[in-house]
């Protein structure tokens, strides 16, 4: 540290070298143009400068270096301990964050959890149709199961029917792959229609008179959630009409006759 200060405080004390700087114009020869440090210099002296840094920087014995001192090394007292029998479990090696983050499946990815989000919602993007027009759409497939409503989507007249199908389809793939839900089990619980974009148009009349055409845009939205199979629907849908079929005093069984006989008792 001393030999670097002092060798800063040489180069300061060193007479300054003012190297020539040509500068030409048109029709003008060059000339030295000495640089801004020789200017510098005249104004300011750096002999006192100089003083204060050699007195600042003057190393003082009292104080020691405690990195520059080399401590002396130290003898060996003992030799080390002999090995135990008892096995020394190995240090666990630092693992990367993300070997600790859970691998979902190749087909369900369980990032969601099914006993946290059991439906799915899909939407649409805008397009050119009337929100009236559209939720006649909407009301169609509510409440029917997926695959019905799709089936009802296909065979539909409808210019928006080939949209709202290719929505319940890819409703159905992202609910079983994203979510996890069961396919068999999906029913369109929700379905409604939102409004879009509204361009409004000049409408050219007789007479010299104009108007305002508007030409809507819409969306349609879905849900999806777990409902009943077609199986349990006719099943309950069977009991219910069981129950009704009542008679004088007692209920009628839906079990096979017995003691058949070829004619009425009565």
């Amino acid at each position: 540290m001393a030999a670097r200060t002092s060798r800063c405080v040489a180069q300061l004390r060193a007479p300054a070298r003012i190297l020539p700087t040509f500068t030409a114009s048109a029709g003008r020869p060059p000339r030295a143009v000495p640089p801004f440090h020789a200017h510098a210099r005249t104004a300011f002296s750096w002999s006192g400068l100089t003083d204060r840094l050699t007195r600042w920087t003057r190393p003082n014995p009292s104080i020691k270096d405690n990195a520059l001192v080399e401590k002396p090394r130290e003898a060996p007292s003992s030799p080390p301990p002999a090995a135990s029998s008892v096995p020394v479990p190995a240090k666990e090696e630092p693992q990367s964050i993300f070997d600790k983050v859970r691998k979902p499946a190749q087909d369900v990815d369980t990032r969601w959890g099914k006993e946290q989000f059991n439906y799915h919602d899909h939407q649409t993007p805008r397009f050119k149709i009337s929100p009236r027009k559209l939720n006649k759409l909407a009301r169609q497939i509510g409440g029917k199961p997926i695959d019905y409503a799709i089936l009802q989507m296909t065979f539909s007249e409808k210019r928006a029917a080939r949209r709202v199908k290719d929505l319940l389809v890819e409703a159905r793939d992202d609910a079983q792959r994203v979510k996890g839900l069961q396919r068999n089990k999906l029913v369109v619980a929700e379905a409604w229609v939102t409004k879009a974009l509204t361009l409004k148009r000049l409408d050219i009349k007789g007479r010299g008179k104009t108007g305002i055409k508007e030409h809507r845009y819409s969306k349609m939205n879905v849900r999806l959630r777990e409902g009943k199979t077609p199986e349990e629907r006719e099943e309950e849908r069977r009991k219910k009409a069981l129950k009704r079929i009542v008679g004088p005093g007692f209920t009628r069984e839906d079990v096979p006759l017995r003691n058949v006989r070829p004619m009425w008792t009565w």
